[in-house]
Parts: structure tokens; sequence; C-alpha cells
């Protein structure tokens, strides 16, 4: 933008008292506080991970447009760094602890099954396997 067309960006902002407002530091770490809510309610109600993640890009996506909605209509300045760092992280950590919750119950739950029954059958069921695939 060229200098002229900010100068007069700033001279029409002063003629129409239309000066952006920044949201004072107690609302933004209410903000953070509400993201924080969000992103364990969030993990703690979803148990799909793959929908978890499709909420979470909604949420996103929500929460920029409405940053965006106040910059240009009521000119405030919601600063949404620290907020969305935290519903972000929050939630892909949660994603994370599950997906490998699950794989660990998986592992577990095959050494349980190789416990119970003779060895003599899985070597016989895995034996059988190979000759099928084989042929």
């Amino acid at each position: 933008m060229p200098g002229t067309e900010i100068h007069l960006n700033v001279i029409n902002a002063a003629l129409h008292g239309e000066f952006i407002r920044e949201v004072s530091p107690g609302h933004v770490a209410l903000l953070a506080g509400l993201a924080g809510a969000i992103a364990i309610a969030l993990t703690l109600s979803i148990r799909s991970p793959w929908y978890r993640l499709i909420a979470l890009a909604l949420l996103d996506s929500a929460a920029a447009w409405i940053a965006l909605l106040l910059f240009n209509h009521a000119s405030i300045y919601v600063p949404l760094v620290a907020p969305m760092m935290e519903l972000n992280l929050t939630v892909l950590l949660g994603l994370i602890s599950d997906l490998s919750w699950n794989a660990s119950k998986k592992i577990a739950f095959a050494g349980r099954w190789k416990n119970m029954f003779p060895r003599m059958l899985f070597v016989n069921y895995s034996t059988s396997q190979r000759r099928t695939r084989s042929r």
C-alpha cells in the first residue's frame, strides 16, 4: 500500500472516529482459558480421532471468521495466536495419545491370544495361511 493511501486511511479513521481497538489483556487471558476448556471438552466428548480432527478444523475456521468479522465491522482486533495454539496443541496431543493407546491395546490383545491357545495352533494356522496365499 503506497504511503499516500495509508495517510488517507488514517485521516479517514480520524474523521469518522473508527480507530482499531485491541482487546484488553484480561479478555485475551479469558479467551485462552476458554480455548483450553473447549479443547478438553472436545477431546473428552468426541471419541473418534478423525471426527475430532474435523471438529478442530471447523472450530479453527469459525474462530478466524469471527475474528475477521469483529475486525471488519466493529474495528476490534482479537489476537488469536495464543488461544488457537492452545486449542490445536491440546487437541492434537490428545489425538496422539489416543492413537498410541489404541496401538498399545492392539499389541497387548494379540499377545494375550498367543498365551491363551497352544503354540501348535498358531503354527498350523500361520502355515496354512502361507499356503493359501502362495496359490
